[in-house]
């Protein structure tokens, strides 16, 4: 066609099986996506064969680790009480109109970067100021979502000129850069300072922590010699937590303010089977887990899956 670009649609269940189950390995995502998500470089959402191998079981040891749910734990609901609940009741008591979406970016910007850094932007406060790192996943998310829809030579061209979404993707990505190699040197420095080993047991960790002190010898082709590495991960998480999460919560809390009746079954399902919060307990709220699921089900945060196929 007159743009270039060659795309085949499916949505039979039959289909999504056969490429994303049985015959995955045929199936990676290929150069189109790799170009598309070009700025996250080696992350793991854009990498295939060893390297993305090594990304995915380097990845489940981190998030499996009980010290880093731990972490993982004490930032969200320190987040939750010091920052999201006072903006609400803020809002509430002053009969103020909060955008949803964005309050649940701030969130979970905020939460994703102490996860992966340790260092906390602060976006979310009742003041709710204006925060040049959030605008910059902002630009970076929107530049890749757009170049989904137009031929390559096009973003290319206007990346390379510097106009439309593209100016905005190249100088979110320039901004965030710039944050990263102030949060890696100063990670790597305190490291240098003050570990002499890997975190033992009990002590909080972040990811960049946990990929700076691991066992290099276990994986092949991760490169944690190299900044850019850890940029793209952490970039590449960033984009992933923030957009789909503060999406899917956002539609969550759409659709129970459309259905009270859904949301007074899931306020008793809460206050009979976890009057205190413990992390424990969420697998007893069956009835907010099928909630989520819907949600999910009516409007996917990520929708499509991009797929090449490496043979016919």
């Amino acid at each position: 066609c007159l743009s270039g670009m060659d795309i085949l649609l499916t949505v039979d269940p039959v289909n999504i099986h056969y490429i994303l189950s049985s015959n995955f390995a045929n199936y990676p995502k290929g150069m189109e996506f790799k170009k598309i998500f070009e700025v996250v470089g080696d992350s793991i959402f854009n990498v295939d064969s060893g390297l993305w191998e090594d990304m995915r079981n380097s990845s489940h040891a981190i998030f499996s680790n009980q010290d880093f749910q731990m972490f993982w734990v004490s930032t969200s609901v320190s987040k939750l009480r010091q920052g999201l609940v006072p903006i609400l009741e803020n809002a509430a008591d002053k009969n103020i109109l909060v955008d949803l979406q964005g309050l649940f970016q701030r969130f979970l910007f905020d939460t994703s970067l102490i996860l992966m850094t340790g260092y906390d932007p602060k976006c979310l406060s009742v003041e709710m100021p204006k925060v040049e790192f959030g605008d910059a996943v902002d630009g970076v998310s929107d530049g890749v979502f757009y170049r989904h829809v137009k031929p390559v030579f096009l973003w290319r061209l206007q990346y390379l000129i510097g106009v439309g979404v593209e100016k905005r993707l190249k100088r979110g990505l320039a901004v965030f850069n710039q944050l990263l190699e102030k949060i890696i040197t100063a990670k790597r420095e305190e490291i240098n300072s003050h570990w002499t080993h890997h975190p033992s047991r009990g002590e909080a960790i972040d990811v960049l922590t946990y990929y700076m002190t691991m066992d290099t010898t276990k994986y092949k082709y991760l490169k944690l010699s190299d900044d850019r590495f850890f940029k793209d991960t952490i970039l590449g998480f960033l984009i992933a937590a923030r957009d789909t999460t503060s999406s899917a919560l956002t539609w969550f809390f759409w659709l129970m303010s459309k259905n009270p009746e859904a949301m007074n079954k899931i306020r008793q399902e809460v206050n009979k089977k976890m009057p205190r919060f413990d992390p424990a307990d969420l697998d007893k709220l069956v009835y907010l887990h099928g909630a989520v699921c819907e949600t999910l089900r009516l409007y996917p945060p990520v929708p499509f899956n991009h797929k090449s196929p490496a043979k016919p």
